[in-house]
Formats: structure tokens, C-alpha cells, sequence
């Protein structure tokens, strides 16, 4: 099933670094600018959930806060703006 999602991402960087898929789905929300809360309910998940993935990427890639974050993983190639699904490996 295709979903209107403007991004797209692959699981590995060139630096062995992996997103696993939660951890993609709740980045690429971030990006198209979801607040904490709105991703927990788009994704099914608890709110404390979100935050514990977050917490854990902003750690796994070295980033202050949420922009640097996204930016993080673009520049590692684990996210980009393309045309592609949410679930997309």
C-alpha cells in the first residue's frame, strides 16, 4: 500500500550505522515536523515510547537536539527527501 510520505530512507550508512525501522519511521515524522505526541498517535505507539527512541537516536548520532538530529542523518545518508514509503527499507 502506498502512502502519500514525501521521504525516503535506507537502513545502513557508510559508517556501518543502522536505523532500525521504529527509529526511521519516528525521524522521517520528525522531519515532515510532528510533534511528540502526533507521532506516537500516527504510529500507534505511547508518547513515553517516542521519547525513548529520540532520546536514543540523539545519543546513537551524537546530536543536541531534534534538527541536528535529522541533519545527522541525512549527512550519513540514513535520510533524504525523495518520493518513497514510510516503511521503505
Amino acid at each position: 500500500m502506498k502512502r502519500d510520505n514525501p521521504t525516503k530512507v535506507k537502513a545502513w550508512d557508510k559508517d556501518g550505522y543502522r536505523l532500525p525501522r521504529r527509529e526511521r519511521q519516528v525521524a522521517v515524522l520528525m522531519m515532515r515536523g510532528y510533534t511528540r505526541a502526533e507521532i506516537a498517535t500516527k504510529l500507534c505507539i505511547s508518547f513515553t515510547t517516542v521519547r525513548n527512541k529520540i532520546t536514543l537516536m540523539l545519543t546513537k548520532y551524537h546530536a543536541y537536539n531534534g534538527i541536528n538530529l535529522i541533519h545527522q542523518l541525512m549527512q550519513r545518508g540514513l535520510l533524504f527527501v525523495d518520493t518513497g514509503l514510510l516503511d521503505e527499507e
